[in-house]
């Protein structure tokens, strides 16, 4: 049985936000104009997009870190938050560097740090109960 620490850590994860959701269709929208330009040219707004989603996962993070707990999946959580903001920043260093092989390499990198963050989210999570 969780104690209530860990109860409270549940709840963070899996109460709709519907700011993450407005900035999650916001990138997407950005990412999509991008894709669609043949010059590959990344909107500005795409970056504060992005910036702001790495607040929201920092500000998450310190949420999660203030509740005591006796559940070690709240380490799992705070590290998979902290890909996420990695992951984020991969991607920002990813678009600013252009249709470069290094861009392409940071790209990839930042897709496989989001991807595991979000499958160690999910375990912790399940954890969590």
């Amino acid at each position: 049985m969780a104690d209530a620490g860990a109860a409270e850590i549940k709840s963070l994860l899996d109460t709709p936000s519907a700011s993450l959701a407005e900035l999650m269709i916001a990138l997407a929208t950005a990412l999509s104009a991008a894709q669609q330009d043949d010059n590959a040219t990344v909107p500005p707004s795409t970056f504060s997009t992005i910036s702001a989603l790495g607040t929201y996962y920092r500000n998450l993070g310190n949420s999660v870190r203030s509740i005591r707990t006796s559940s070690s999946a709240k380490g799992q959580v705070l590290e998979a938050l902290t890909q996420l903001e990695a992951g984020l920043a991969g991607l920002s260093k990813g678009l600013r560097e252009g249709t470069s092989d290094d861009a392409t390499a940071d790209l990839t990198t930042a897709q496989q740090q989001s991807a595991q963050a979000n499958k160690q989210l999910a375990r912790a999570n399940s954890a969590l109960s």
